[in-house]
């Protein structure tokens, strides 16, 4: 019986390979690449990414087919499986990366499909019934190799698996939607699923909050208070007893230590590890989200900012048109008054002076020199 799951890891291309194909989890006969080869993988997906110019944004799609623990596969019969499963689904568009890890008590192997492909330069489109169409390809490859499948309702070699009870869902959504935003994002979702992803892997409580405040989360956990309460970096708070009754599960305070004890005991076993490795996996799809929401955040206060410097300089600069525009008024008025005073413009008073000096009688007219008038003066005494 085997599961497919499709994560959205945040972590960069780099770094999700050199996990998947780590030696201490895997070997070189149970990696191989699709239109790809293992040992440069990493260069070949870039290289496709940037001959088409889409660098940016979803960089793969991550894959995990898990067998459970109690089905008698063989590492090479999976990886095989799983090749069959990726040509079957993705037609030779993409660049694949296929490791099979045998690691754990379960084999699992993980599938990375470059975001782009090299055939034509479109981005891996996946709609909804992706996911189910390649459970039903795999449940047909189960059957042809005398493996199990997985049944609704029941689990490995038949056994009824426990129904989830609805009690309570009308006061879940209503709890969830109070704490939704308009993108359709509930901030009380985020905290519980950080809350219940921590609890399957702390051993402790205070290694409970370092995951927690791993993820942007605080706990407030006192010994002389009832409640636990988680908040996120927006401050808002959700306690443990909502959480419970929202989602339906054991919540408590001696629930969550009764889980830490139970990690402990997985822990010392070693099946610990591949819970954690999961969970690191979606760490680093929330921390990409955290620093994707910081990044828009800043660009959104430099925005701001900037507009902001454009109002204040375009309320100066019209200040200094409106006092420019001032001082030319009272220039202007100015100027009239004295020319008022004077006799007028200044190509008026020359007309005038024009016209005196041209007078009938001949003479050069009333103008005289400041000579003349003084002999005259002299004369007449």
């Amino acid at each position: 019986m085997a599961t497919i799951t499709a994560f959205n890891s945040g972590a960069s291309l780099g770094v999700i390979i050199k996990y998947v194909t780590k030696p201490s989890k895997t070997n070189s006969s149970l990696v191989s690449g699709t239109h790809c080869e293992p040992s440069t993988v990493i260069d070949e997906m870039k290289l496709t990414k940037a001959m088409y110019c889409k660098e940016g944004g979803r960089q793969y799609k991550h894959y995990c087919v898990s067998f459970d623990a109690r089905e008698k596969v063989t590492p090479e019969l999976a990886h095989t499986m799983a090749r069959l499963l990726c040509e079957k689904h993705f037609a030779g568009r993409h660049e694949i990366l296929l490791a099979t890890h045998i690691d754990r008590n379960h084999v699992h192997t993980h599938i990375i499909v470059n975001s782009v492909s090299h055939v034509d330069g479109l981005k891996f489109q996946e709609p909804k019934s992706l996911l189910q169409e390649m459970k039903n390809e795999h449940d047909k490859l189960c059957l042809a190799n005398g493996l199990s499948i997985v049944k609704k309702g029941f689990g490995f070699d038949s056994e009824p698996t426990k129904k989830v009870s609805t009690y309570g869902q009308p006061y879940a959504n209503k709890i969830i939607n109070e704490g939704m935003n308009e993108s359709g994002v509930s901030w009380k979702t985020d905290i519980a699923d950080a809350a219940i992803s921590a609890m399957q892997v702390a051993v402790s409580r205070n290694d409970y909050i370092a995951l927690m405040w791993e993820q942007g989360y605080e706990v407030a956990w006192s010994d002389n208070r009832k409640h636990i309460t988680f908040i996120d970096n927006d401050g808002n708070k959700i306690r443990n007893s909502n959480i419970a009754k929202t989602f339906n599960i054991s919540f408590s305070k001696e629930g969550l230590e009764n889980a830490f004890e139970a990690n402990t005991a997985r822990e010392q076993s070693g099946e610990l590890d591949s819970a954690l490795d999961e969970y690191y996996i979606q760490l680093a799809d929330v921390q990409q989200r955290i620093r994707e929401a910081d990044t828009r955040d800043f660009d959104r206060k430099k925005t701001e900012n900037r507009a902001e410097e454009e109002r204040r300089v375009d309320s100066e600069a019209g200040q200094i048109d409106s006092a420019t525009k001032f001082d030319n008024s009272r220039f202007d008025a100015k100027s009239r008054e004295v020319g008022q005073s004077r006799g007028g413009d200044v190509q008026g008073r020359v007309r005038n002076i024009q016209s005196r000096g041209n007078g009938k009688s001949g003479k050069k007219g009333n103008i005289q020199s400041p000579t003349s008038a003084s002999r005259r003066s002299r004369g007449a005494r």
